[in-house]
């Protein structure tokens, strides 16, 4: 039943087409503590992506410009009509998904949440999940919401809600294991509880920059970081993540700030990383891997301010799939 919910719910998901890719403050819980958002519409346009695929087509491959369901796997107590329409679905890659947000209340990623914009497509997703054995409609905090259920008794769930934001039938939804975050995240959308205002009391920035398709922040230390137990030193050393990923003029730029609790150790670990770059930089092996090795710690640069360790990387992105393409 897990299998089946969570395929049905990346189904739902990758069906997002939203009226601009860029990342909402204004739909996110003003106690939101991380944030991933990967805007796809930018990344489209991105000579990265225009080289990936001339280089898919040299080698004698052409990328599909659709996600197709054909391979999904399934659980045997789906119903055949079920498999079969949710078999012949196929997604546009770059005009149905145009951005994914997922972001967390808490540290937990398992309960963490999805937020996209639907096309019209979401309502033949829903139309074919509501036949899946365990499916029902639920309120909860006064939110109506769809939820599949493992239907052998099992704990296992998966929750939708979806509400319509624009004229033209888009929808933005919301996807989670957790019913209570859903409901919060709901009532942020509904206007009836306080979204993010970054710079106003809010310990994230949420500030991707121009040309940017990839953002990552948290705060209060990384996701997921506590299930490598309490005492991880990397846990404990941790406070404030920023990544930035984008293209500005045809260079692929990367930019991560990473902020600690102790300054030396910060100062101390740029050091080191900035040696060993250097280092290998001068590499001159005959291996290819260690030529291209050597043309990206060029591009790689770190330093600190204050308390916060800076990486940045800048290459040209033609360039940098030649490379990659060339150690194979």
């Amino acid at each position: 039943m897990r299998r089946t919910a969570l395929a049905l719910c990346a189904a739902l998901a990758l069906s997002a087409a939203a009226s601009a890719g860029d990342l909402r403050p204004d739909r996110l819980p003003e106690n939101t503590r991380w944030v991933a958002h990967l805007d796809l519409e930018a990344f489209s346009r991105t000579e990265l992506w225009t080289a990936i695929q001339d280089q898919a087509r040299r080698e004698g491959h052409e990328l599909p410009g659709t996600l197709d369901l054909a391979g999904i796997e399934l659980d045997e107590d789906v119903p055949p009509e079920v498999v079969r329409r949710l078999r012949e679905l196929h997604i546009d890659l770059f005009r149905d998904l145009k951005s994914i947000t997922t972001f967390g209340i808490d540290s937990d990623v398992e309960s963490s949440l999805a937020m996209l914009e639907m096309s019209s497509l979401v309502h033949d997703l829903l139309d074919i999940a509501r036949e899946v054995p365990g499916y029902s409609r639920v309120e909860v905090d006064s939110i109506r919401m769809h939820r599949w259920r493992d239907p052998e008794g099992g704990n296992e769930e998966a929750y939708c809600y979806l509400q319509r934001v624009a004229d033209d039938g888009t929808h933005v939804a919301l996807f989670s294991t957790d019913h209570r975050k859903i409901a919060a995240a709901a009532q942020v959308l509904r206007g009836e509880a306080r979204s993010m205002r970054p710079g106003q009391g809010s310990a994230l920035k949420l500030s991707p920059g121009k040309g940017s398709f990839l953002y990552f922040e948290c705060a209060h230390g990384m996701p997921g970081l506590h299930e490598l137990g309490a005492e991880s030193e990397i846990a404990g050393l941790v406070e404030r993540v920023q990544l930035d990923v984008g293209e500005r003029s045809g260079y692929l730029e990367a930019r991560a700030r990473v902020a600690a609790e102790d300054r030396d150790k910060t100062r101390h670990a740029a050091n080191v990383l900035q040696g060993l770059t250097s280092l290998a930089a001068l590499a001159s092996d005959d291996e290819p891997e260690m030529r291209v090795l050597a043309r990206l710690c060029n591009g790689l640069d770190f330093r600190t301010e204050g308390d916060e360790l800076l990486i940045e990387f800048e290459c040209d992105s033609t360039e940098l799939v030649e490379m990659l393409a060339g150690i194979h």
